[in-house]
């Protein structure tokens, strides 16, 4: 029996992904095995697949790269002291970047103005970053592009860049910063017009409202824009409603400390992703009202309704993101605990916030019927046995992480117990503890073994696995589990 080509496909990804841990010669030996096997993988799936990422500031390194027979798969980063030294090695990393030789990330540093040679040899690029360390720089025979990311930090005469979007058909993607005193409502007004705009991300500078409310009004293209930005409003009394019912993605950060545009809809909007990063006030009435489509919402610590809008019980409300901008204290999530114990289709829950070990506990311990995910950035003055203990009787999360600790007390209990874990639980395929404490963390012997059998088996139900102990990293590798960085 043969396989389908999606299964394949899905197998030889997860090969590639383990096989992308090892130096490079090793992961060209690994894509020229694999591409020998047959002409429909050579040319069919394996360029699905394949993807090797360099990061270097050496020039040896690129050179020494360009003996390689075979460079397709590759990516590129990082950045070369004083720039590349002439045209030919610009050409050489776009082929590196994007096997498609359409794309390059192309880093502009202040004391390298592009020539207009450099810019003529490649009339198909697509993606251009014009960083904050650039010069007032042309960029008219770049009409092809679909990506742009500009820093306005340096460049001072914004005409140009109006100019160059407004002769772009293409522009897909468009990503803004500015410092606070920029006024970007003449760069808003052009890009929100464009019939072809997929992704706007105001950062920073002074934005009208009106112009922004107006081109939401108008452009049925847009499916996510950040404002990051200070929004002006003209005339407070006399507010444009927003009517638009194509965008799906909303972010609001930034200056907006007492305002949100999400109470601007008139009608039931078509957002679907919502992220409000202020001391905005969600209720429950403006959700149901004018956001009933809601599948994700990231909310700030300072939100006191957010028990009442889980207590609504939305059927498309399945992600909850909560944030704590400032780092500054430790929040108090008990109306997250008692909007959690009667909400019934939430499936995904995530603290990018300090967490205290006891309401950690609680969260696990409600056993959320549909809760699938739930992470954590800091767990404070966390003890791994209690944690250990309560995901051991939850029967309905399959993945869990922390990513990193303030205290991880008893540490050299961590392998026994995290081993314990994966042996009772079998419900839970992905875990995740990386944290910068495990460092200190002294392994024996005894814990590779321990932890080389447990693997070996419990191995069929381990999706993911990421330990913070490198010493343990091959044994991981050996089974064809997904490690995340």
């Amino acid at each position: 029996m043969t396989l389908p080509s999606y299964i394949i496909t899905d197998i030889l990804r997860i090969l590639n992904n383990i096989a992308k841990y090892y130096e490079v010669r090793q992961y060209c030996n690994f894509i020229t095995d694999i591409s020998l096997v047959c002409s429909e993988w050579y040319k069919k799936i394996i360029p699905k697949i394949k993807e090797y990422h360099l990061s270097t500031e050496s020039r040896d390194i690129l050179n020494g790269f360009k003996s390689f027979q075979r460079k397709d798969g590759f990516r590129i980063s990082g950045s070369l002291v004083g720039g590349p030294s002439n045209i030919d090695l610009y050409s050489y990393l776009e082929v590196l970047i994007l096997t498609n030789n359409e794309h390059i990330i192309w880093w502009l540093n202040y004391d390298q103005s592009p020539k207009e040679k450099l810019l003529q040899t490649f009339p198909n690029l697509h993606k251009v970053i014009v960083d904050s360390y650039s010069s007032n720089v042309s960029l008219y025979h770049l009409k092809n592009i679909t990506h742009l990311r500009l820093n306005l930090t340096r460049i001072a005469d914004i005409s140009n860049i109006v100019q160059l979007i407004q002769i772009t058909p293409q522009l897909k993607t468009f990503n803004l910063v500015s410092s606070g005193f920029h006024d970007i409502t003449k760069i808003a007004q052009v890009v929100l017009a464009k019939g072809s705009i997929r992704k706007i991300d105001f950062i920073n500078g002074r934005l009208k409202q009106s112009t922004l409310v107006n081109g939401l009004n108008s452009n049925t293209a847009l499916k996510s824009l950040n404002v990051g930005c200070a929004l002006e409003n003209e005339n407070e009394v006399d507010e444009i409603p927003i009517s638009n019912q194509s965008l799906r993605t909303l972010t609001m950060e930034g200056y907006n400390n007492y305002f949100s545009i999400f109470s601007l809809w008139n009608r039931p909007s078509g957002l679907q992703e919502w992220k409000f990063h202020e001391a905005f006030e969600a209720t429950p009435q403006l959700i149901l009202d004018y956001h009933p489509n809601l599948t994700c919402i990231e909310c700030a610590q300072e939100t006191t309704e957010i028990d009442k809008i889980l207590e609504m019980n939305l059927p498309k409300l399945k992600s909850l993101r909560y944030i704590d901008l400032y780092n500054m204290h430790i929040p108090n999530y008990s109306l997250v605990i008692k909007g959690l114990r009667t909400n019934q289709y939430i499936t995904t829950v995530s603290f990018n916030s300090r967490v205290e070990h006891k309401d950690a506990c609680k969260i696990i311990d409600i056993n959320h019927p549909t809760l699938e995910s739930l992470s954590f950035i800091q767990i404070t003055a966390m003890v791994f046995q209690q944690i250990t203990e309560s995901l051991k009787s939850n029967t309905t999360l399959k993945e869990f992480r922390i990513d990193q600790n303030s205290d991880f007390q008893n540490s050299q209990m961590y392998i026994p117990l995290l081993c314990d874990l994966i042996s009772s639980n079998h419900r839970l395929s992905s875990i995740h503890t990386k944290q910068y404490c495990i460092i200190r963390y002294q392994i024996t012997n005894q814990d590779i073994e321990l932890f080389r059998n447990v693997i070996n088996d419990n191995f069929h139900h381990l999706t993911s696995l990421t330990v913070g102990v490198s010493q343990l990293d091959s044994i991981i590798q050996q089974y064809l589990i997904r490690m995340y960085n």
